[in-house]
């Protein structure tokens, strides 16, 4: 991280003063602390201009850490300090690390476990969870390690990443209401992600879905008993369709429409097993008097089985996530400037936390009745 920070004017260090300000601005907190994480935890007091121009190299060296990052153990450090009334705020170029004569591949799975283990170990005792993390862009200046420990000078822009871990309700009034995304002027954010463990139902009043008016080229072709119940779906086209709409509208505002939209997210349910991917197609719904936020048209190309249909929406980890991972950062040729070593890693152990044990991380479902 060193090559980030440079007595408090580099993008990095005014992005993370623009966000901290900000919550400090809402005075939703009771108290704000800051800290140095290594491989110890520095307390660094409450005062935001003195933390944020005294992060130079030097004193992160004097914080303890070095070429080897365990992000893993970072992870479970800062979960392991919460509880159900904290918001913590992990800031980190978040580069998977081994050092030297180490197995890389064994070590990032490694990682990849240990960030699991602290998602498990949190909402065992918790319950409840969020982790929202936004990527930027910053100049960096410094010695850079690749994943073979080998220092060299860089001076290039490249990634880092905010990571917010809190109570869902918390961590959503952060996002939408205290320091929302159009409140980042110093640098834009490049990606951004949140995962939660509490049901939509639970973070908004209207949870509507049905089934829309059948027997049109889009809708499909059958007939609608109730909001929930269909039958005789006959071939429209190439396929057997049926079509119905769902308020995702705090998904939507959480998630990014893109996301919300995006058919991975989506998996058929037989029982309480996942059974299949989506198939079909998502849009928004443009209409003002609907009380539905998207469209979902189901496909088959071949009949519906009688009995009950269930679409559950379950967020799986972000296409961004992998493309901006690196697989070997011992050279940048242009095609991996902006990516991050093992980043995948960090981001599946995350879902692997909210997906464990045999539970899924369900946070809507869609069920109908086909006969």
């Amino acid at each position: 991280m060193n090559g980030y920070v440079n007595g408090g004017t580099s993008t990095f260090q005014q992005v993370v003063k623009e966000y901290l300000s900000g919550i400090n601005n809402a005075g939703f907190a009771s108290a704000v602390n800051y800290y140095y994480v290594g491989s110890k935890i520095t307390s660094k007091g409450n005062d935001l201009n003195n933390y944020i121009t005294k992060l130079t190299p030097s004193s992160f060296g004097a914080a303890g850490g070095g070429a080897t990052t365990d992000i893993g153990g970072l992870f479970k450090t800062i979960l392991g300090n919460m509880d159900s009334n904290t918001i913590s705020i992990f800031i980190s170029d978040c580069i998977i690390s081994p050092g030297s004569n180490t197995n890389t591949a064994a070590y990032a799975r490694g990682q990849m476990t240990d960030v699991r283990d602290a998602i498990v170990s949190y909402t065992n005792h918790y319950e409840d969870l969020a982790c929202l993390v936004y990527q930027f862009d910053s100049e960096f200046n410094g010695r850079y390690f690749d994943y073979q420990n080998h220092p060299r000078k860089v001076n290039m822009q490249r990634p880092f990443y905010i990571w917010v871990f809190g109570h869902t309700a918390h961590v959503a009034m952060m996002k939408l209401q205290y320091v929302p995304d159009k409140d980042f002027k110093v640098a834009p954010i490049r990606n951004q992600w949140i995962i939660f463990n509490t049901p939509l139902s639970a973070l908004q009043d209207n949870n509507k879905y049905g089934l829309l008016l059948p027997n049109t080229a889009k809708n499909g072709q059958y007939v609608r008993k109730s909001g929930t119940e269909l039958r005789t779906i006959q071939k429209a086209g190439d396929n057997y369709r049926f079509s119905f709409g769902a308020n995702l509208l705090t998904a939507q505002f959480l998630m990014g429409d893109d996301y919300v939209e995006d058919t991975r997210n989506y998996k058929q349910m037989i029982g309480k097993a996942v059974k299949e991917k989506f198939y079909g197609e998502i849009e928004k719904d443009f209409n003002q008097s609907s009380p539905f936020s998207e469209i979902f048209r189901v496909d088959s190309d071949s009949p519906f089985q009688k009995g009950t249909f269930s679409l559950a929406f379950i967020p799986e980890v972000p296409d961004w996530a992998y493309e901006c991972t690196d697989t070997d950062d011992r050279m940048f040729n242009g095609a991996n400037d902006n990516k991050t070593y093992g980043l995948n890693n960090i981001f599946e152990g995350v879902f692997n936390g909210f997906n464990n044990g045999g539970h899924i991380n369900i946070l809507a479902q869609f069920d109908f009745e086909i006969k």
